[in-house]
């Protein structure tokens, strides 16, 4: 076996990895691309780590009692959780995106506009795709030259 089929790209595990995006049947949708044309929608995104447990550990421990009270309603619960998981990953995880509109405005890019978008509920979708997405490291996986040359 030869390790350098399962070796990880350092440039993509610190810089990230740009996914092309699209909507097909309501359900937000990335491409890996090397760089998205300038036209594309698209957004980059470092591969989830150590930093990313470590940032929502810090996120939740001002609501740690809360979020562990039977009490609080299930829509409290909700929104701490989206907001700590949002934070965390505008913090750790989302380094850029291009081309992403809302009602036709250019919606551009921040760390604090990252965190308010995947903080929404409105805006599920899209934390979910940053949190499967940024899960999958085989997406860093460094390309031979064959598969480079198309071969």
């Amino acid at each position: 076996m030869d390790l350098a089929q399962i070796q990880l790209d350092a440039d993509k595990l610190d810089h990230g990895i740009w996914w092309r995006l699209s909507i097909r049947d309501g359900q937000l949708h990335g491409d890996q691309v090397e760089q998205p044309s300038a036209d594309d929608p698209a957004i980059r995104l470092v591969p989830m780590g150590t930093a990313y447990e470590r940032q929502l550990e810090r996120e939740r421990e001002p609501y740690a009692t809360k979020m562990r009270d039977k009490d609080t309603p299930s829509d409290e619960l909700e929104r701490l959780s989206l907001s700590t998981a949002a934070k965390a990953l505008a913090a750790t995880v989302v380094r850029d995106w291009q081309n992403i509109t809302f009602q036709g405005k250019a919606v551009g890019f921040s760390q604090v506009k990252a965190a308010e978008l995947l903080a929404d509920r409105t805006f599920r979708n899209l934390l979910d795709f940053v949190l499967l997405t940024s899960s999958q490291r085989a997406a860093a996986l460094v390309k031979n030259e064959a598969e480079s040359a198309g071969n």
